[in-house]
Formats: C-alpha cells, sequence, structure tokens
C-alpha cells in the first residue's frame, strides 16, 4: 500500500513533542498546524502509531481527496468513494468535521450531507445501510473542508488515545 499522509491530532501546544516522538518512532513531520501533523505512512502505521503514541489524540487515515465549492460537490465526491470496501452495511458510522466554506452556515449540514452520501452508495451497492448518529460506537469519518478543497479521513483511533486505561479499576 503507497504511502499517504497520516493526520495525527493533539492538543494546542503539544505538537512539538508529537513532532518530536513520531520522528523518535521513523516518522518524520511533513506539515503541521496548531494541532496536529502530518506524517507520511500506510494504514498499518496508522494501526502501529495509536499502539505506540502518547501525546496524540486521534491518527487519522485519508480516504480521499478532493475539489469542493458547494455541498453538492461534497455529496457527489462522498457518493463516488466504495465506501462498501470500508464499512460493514449493518455497522454505525458517525461523521465528524471542520468546515471553513462560505457555502455552510449550519456546521451540522455537512455531516448530514456525508451521511447521506454513504448510507446512498451503501444502499445501493449492498442493499443496506449502516446506522448512524454522534456517538462514535462505529467508524468515525472526518470531514476537513477548506476553501475548495476537502479530505475524508476515516479515525483508526476511536476513543481518543489520551483516553487509554484512563481510571480502569482492575479490582472493580
Amino acid at each position: 500500500m503507497a504511502a499517504e499522509e497520516l493526520r495525527i491530532t493533539t492538543l494546542k501546544g503539544l505538537v512539538p513533542f508529537l513532532k518530536r516522538e513520531c520522528e523518535e518512532l521513523g516518522f518524520p513531520t511533513v506539515s503541521e498546524t496548531q494541532n496536529s501533523i502530518t506524517v507520511l505512512g500506510a494504514f498499518n502505521d496508522a494501526v502501529w502509531l495509536n499502539l505506540n503514541l502518547r501525546t496524540a489524540f486521534h491518527v487519522l487515515y485519508p480516504l480521499k481527496r478532493f475539489e469542493c465549492n458547494h455541498p453538492d460537490d461534497l455529496y457527489k465526491a462522498v457518493l463516488d468513494f466504495p465506501w462498501e470496501e470500508w464499512l460493514s452495511p449493518t455497522g454505525n458510522i458517525s461523521i465528524t468535521s471542520t468546515v471553513n466554506h462560505p457555502t455552510i452556515t449550519d456546521s451540522r449540514y455537512p455531516n448530514l450531507r456525508v451521511k447521506d452520501a454513504i448510507a446512498d452508495r451503501m444502499r445501493d451497492k449492498t442493499g443496506s445501510r449502516p446506522n448512524s448518529g454522534p456517538e462514535a460506537t462505529g467508524a468515525v469519518i472526518r470531514l476537513f473542508w477548506k476553501d475548495t478543497e476537502a479530505t475524508l479521513f476515516i479515525d483508526t483511533s476511536g476513543e481518543p488515545l489520551s483516553r487509554r486505561g484512563y481510571r480502569i479499576n482492575p479490582y472493580a
């Protein structure tokens, strides 16, 4: 599998520590923002990073990058992706997004368009559609859309990595 740009999120202020941690694990930083860095890796690397990072929240694997100028463009691009190869038609999905585009006035609308496109594609290809909701109990799809560029990621971490082992009482 070819190397992709994995986005790894963390708290603002922890990026330098996350960057050093990734570099020590053999993943040099390609780019960074206030709360994330990008490294190159395959899907298996995303899983490995989930097991080894201490300062990260989520490791996001890119599924599709595309030009997007309108919510209808978003729907068409998402509908065109082979979701049936990634998701179970009887599973659960949750959509989150970070959007900065003038056509979006309600931050929940892109989530709805992505969810509808995935459900329509799954229904057409498999005869069934996944359940959806705000709970991150199944696959979590993250949309980042700024200006005319959009990227869909699958969250390979599930629960934020900072919660690993949090207040687990082995004697309860």
